[in-house]
């Protein structure tokens, strides 16, 4: 790639709508870079597109991805969550291979293909559809809660928020109570 002689200082990397793939090593040991943004027209991901970004933790992969080519993520090693806008793309060999121990795939309720090897190797977790929306917000004493009305399985899921201090230079701005460090 042009940029390749820079690698130890791409920090973030957007690839913008109208781009249908990203090349084979176009990001090859950008040992720096932490941000990818993947534009929705993206099909393919080519081979090592992204090995050894061995400090990016998170990416998003949009729907329209249909193909991740040989390692292109391998020795990604800081890798954890990889989110797939829609169906599982085909994958070539070792994509993830070489990586951080523990790798979720992240992939929205009624998308398919991920219930088959080779995801079925991986920490799967199906998220649902829509706005997660806070309806009593947590304290330093009392739990709250927030919900989502899922679009795609219709049901309303409700997950409990934890009490917790909210501090500000060691003191709680609700109850005053003074932070502990160890």
């Amino acid at each position: 790639s042009p940029w390749y002689s820079q690698r130890t200082a791409v920090k973030a990397v957007v690839i913008e709508n109208g781009v249908t793939s990203i090349g084979d090593r176009a990001f090859y040991n950008c040992t720096a870079l932490t941000d990818v943004t993947i534009g929705s027209d993206v099909l393919t991901i080519g081979t090592y597109a992204f090995r050894g970004c061995t400090v990016l933790t998170a990416v998003t992969i949009p729907g329209s991805v249909t193909e991740l080519k040989d390692s292109a993520f391998r020795a990604c090693t800081a890798l954890t969550v990889v989110t797939f806008g829609g169906n599982a793309p085909t994958m070539g060999s070792y994509v993830f291979n070489d990586g951080a121990e523990s790798l979720t795939i992240r992939y929205y309720e009624g998308r398919t293909g991920y219930d088959v090897s080779p995801w079925v190797g991986y920490t799967l977790s199906a998220q649902h559809v829509g706005q997660w929306i806070v309806d009593i917000e947590p304290t330093c004493t009392t739990e709250g809660s927030r919900y989502i009305d899922c679009t795609y399985c219709q049901t309303r899921i409700t997950e409990t928020l934890p009490a917790e201090h909210t501090y500000a230079n060691g003191i709680c701005t609700v109850c005053s109570d003074v932070e502990v460090l160890y």
